[in-house]
């Protein structure tokens, strides 16, 4: 369904900011991994109550609340306040 390019795409937008690069790309890394390890056995235990294809609604209202919040995310132009130096 597309989920997994989430991940890598999330570690390169955590990447951009210099100032917080190291920070942002460790907080994906956790994640990522960590979906990793808990989504599996999770839809397996959803699975075997609703069944597989109930299961996987999961996901899909994962992905498109997903779609739905990324334009909240997108890069904003820096104002021009924020290039001018810090007058004395």
């Amino acid at each position: 369904m597309g989920a997994s390019l989430g991940f890598p795409v999330a570690l390169s937008a955590a990447g951009d900011d210099p100032r917080h690069a190291a920070r942002r790309a460790s907080f994906v890394a956790t994640a990522g991994y960590a979906a990793f390890l808990v989504g599996p056995p999770a839809l397996g235990f959803l699975g075997e109550s609703v069944g597989i294809r109930n299961a996987m609604i999961v996901i899909l209202v994962a992905v498109l609340s997903t779609v739905l919040a990324a334009g909240s995310v997108r890069h904003r132009p820096a104002t021009q306040q924020e290039h001018l130096p810090l007058a004395d």
